[in-house]
């Protein structure tokens, strides 16, 4: 099946597609195999389907397509943590950012014109009511609306 995204985890390179499936391969290529790499698991998300992956803190692979939602997958068991709403459109990508201070993900959506922003993991301080509404000024400012 083709693929739309990849995302890089400890344990392996994370793939979606238009058939609705993430699949995790081995990193590196499997013996006796030609250097092809090893499908090792796959779950179908019950999407149509699997547009954008960004894996974060290497515990969960974040996933979006063809609805409003965002899905974090955990990258130990494979199965949804949690489903994020907040999009009223389809999420169309997701690219993770990382500070000293928190790892985001942020999501866009062309149907709902907006852009989010969800905060995945804490390290250190947390940044104050102002840094945040500055970097969200700052990015309006920048790059208008969607």
């Amino acid at each position: 099946s083709s693929v739309l995204s990849l995302a890089l985890t400890e344990t392996g390179v994370w793939s979606g597609g238009p058939d609705g499936t993430i699949r995790e391969w081995s990193i590196l290529p499997t013996p006796g195999k030609d250097g092809s790499h090893e499908c090792k698991r796959r779950v179908n998300v019950g999407k149509d389907c699997v547009s954008h992956l960004a894996a974060m803190d290497g515990q969960t692979v974040w996933a979006c397509g063809q609805e409003p939602l965002i899905s974090v997958w955990s990258v130990k068991d494979m199965n949804v943590k949690t489903q994020l709403e907040g999009h009223s459109g389809f999420v169309n990508c997701l690219v993770k950012v990382e500070r000293s201070e928190s790892q985001m993900v942020w999501s866009g959506s062309l149907s709902d014109k907006s852009l989010k922003i969800w905060r995945s993991k804490t390290t250190g301080e947390a940044p104050s009511v102002a840094q945040l509404k500055a970097s969200g000024d700052m990015y309006e400012h920048q790059c208008g609306v969607l």
